[in-house]
């Protein structure tokens, strides 16, 4: 399957590093050339020699060896893979450090890079880590994890590194995928929409944005042109796509119309408010002059209008759902006139700001129960579909 696919993996210094073996194994048995790399930290936890004799493969531990290893590990491959990355790794990728074999091969690469963290909880969700991980994610790094579980610290929390499975399953979709809709202009719409009553109140939702965001940046992973228009969030954007902020659904209307003839598949992630209000008014209300029987009006029906004029373009809806995901999406299907949809189940505790949830794809002819999953997991499946379709 990845038979001439040549892959560098950059093994930092946490105790996960040793789960690093199963992954190496499992690459080179699907046919990749891997070069290994290892910081001295990871030294500390497993030996380069484990690799030598279980993976057949002489990690490149040195920085100051002879020659340019840093430059021969990051050149003329497909994929890099830094698994496990640390907190300290991590941070200085973000920072543009380069003071380490790791470090260095990574800055030198010119191919996709795939971080997969690995670290205690309170490190994870730090301010810094945060900060960091957002960078790489707009510099267009994929980031794998981390899960939750028992930690090495006998803690029990997010920063697990991810299930060897989930890694393999990443990186033989980037190196087999890629380039797979180049050409193809794709606009993605993500997050809530707001509907102002005065400056300081709005109707809205709870729409993280972050289907939306997964989506447009597998789909530009995979070589599409992609406009992702957005509500408010506080997610990172990918620096390789066009962007443009929207606030109301009329503003997302606006810039949907504004782009549609020119594009090849249209994604409607944004959760749309179905009203706004008749009356806006330019100065805050006060409590008692807010009438109990505010009015609100019916927002249009964004993709229903535009399936109806569309030329060649592909639709794709989703659906928020709290019961009845697949009848409720079959309806909406139908009443859209959409290519598919995607009916997820949301409650007050499920869906929303989550990582994972529940998810169903419903075209004309069937639906396919996807479970519970990942949300970058539910976009490759969304990019999978659209590129047959297109």
């Amino acid at each position: 399957m990845l038979t001439g696919k040549r892959i560098t993996l950059a093994i930092t210094g946490s105790v996960a590093a040793y789960k690093t073996i199963d992954l190496c194994r499992s690459l080179i048995k699907k046919g990749a050339e891997l070069n290994i790399v290892m910081s001295k930290s990871a030294q500390q936890f497993i030996g380069p020699i484990t690799f030598s004799a279980l993976c057949g493969t002489q990690p490149i531990t040195d920085l100051y060896a002879g020659g340019f290893p840093h430059i021969q590990a990051g050149q003329d491959i497909d994929l890099l893979v830094v698994a496990p990355a640390t907190a300290n790794t991590i941070a200085k990728l973000a920072g543009g450090i380069a003071d380490d074999i790791v470090s260095t091969t990574v800055m030198a690469s010119d191919c996709p890079v795939i971080i997969c963290p690995a670290m205690n909880e309170k490190m994870w969700l730090s301010k810094a880590t945060v900060r960091n991980t957002l960078t790489l994610s707009s510099w267009g790094y994929e980031i794998i994890g981390p899960k939750t579980g028992s930690l090495a610290c006998g803690q029990t929390g997010v920063g697990r590194l991810e299930n060897t499975e989930v890694i393999e399953s990443a990186i033989t979709n980037r190196l087999l995928n890629i380039g797979e809709i180049k050409d193809k202009r794709i606009m993605v719409t993500a997050g809530p929409t707001r509907e102002y009553l005065d400056p300081v109140r709005f109707l809205s939702n709870p729409s993280s944005g972050k289907v939306g965001y997964a989506i447009a940046e597998e789909a530009v992973r995979r070589g599409g042109e992609t406009i992702l228009i957005s509500g408010p969030t506080h997610l990172a954007r990918n620096r390789f796509l066009k962007f443009i902020p929207v606030v109301s659904a009329k503003d997302l209307s606006a810039e949907i119309d504004g782009e549609f003839d020119d594009v090849d598949a249209l994604i409607m992630t944004a959760a749309v408010s179905d009203h706004r209000f008749r009356e806006v008014s330019d100065e805050k209300q006060t409590k008692d002059r807010i009438d109990e029987n505010i009015q609100l009006i019916k927002n249009p029906d964004i993709l229903k209008s535009l399936s109806a004029t569309r030329k060649n373009q592909i639709l794709i809806g989703f659906a928020a759902e709290t019961d009845d995901i697949v009848s409720r999406a079959q309806v909406k299907l139908k009443e859209k006139n959409l290519d598919f949809i995607v009916s997820t189940k949301v409650g007050f505790n499920e869906g929303f700001d989550k990582d994972s949830i529940e998810a169903v794809i419903v075209d004309k002819n069937s639906h396919k129960d996807l479970g519970m999953i990942p949300k970058r997991e539910l976009a490759v499946e969304v990019i999978n579909k659209l590129a047959v379709l297109l």
